[in-house]
């Protein structure tokens, strides 16, 4: 167990590594896409309020930058978290966003 916690650790490191290079040089998009990686990761290794944090952070920032189809993912992964944690209506309302936005992409 403990050697997989030490894994999980450094997959975390190396995510938060690529996030604050895409943050250096300007890369919104990245940041938006390693934000999301985070968050899936963090709930992966039993960590859904980070999880969430991270998600909804990328939920802000994919939203200023248009990209309706991460958009959809991310609240894809929310309405999961939130179903995973017993938040039905908040599960509700992310997964039925995330159908519109993915009716919309075609």
């Amino acid at each position: 167990a403990s050697a997989q916690v030490g894994r999980a650790a450094d997959a975390v490191e190396i995510l938060l590594r690529a996030l604050d290079l895409a943050r250096r040089t300007g890369d919104a998009p990245g940041e938006a896409r390693w934000l999301a990686s985070i968050g899936e990761a963090l709930w992966r290794f039993g960590q859904p309020e980070d999880a969430g944090r991270a998600l909804n952070d990328a939920l802000v920032l994919s939203r200023k930058l248009d990209d309706v189809e991460l958009q959809a993912n991310l609240l894809t992964l929310l309405g999961r978290l939130h179903v995973a944690r017993g938040q039905t209506p908040r599960a509700r309302e992310c997964l039925n966003r995330a159908l519109d936005l993915n009716r919309r992409l075609g």
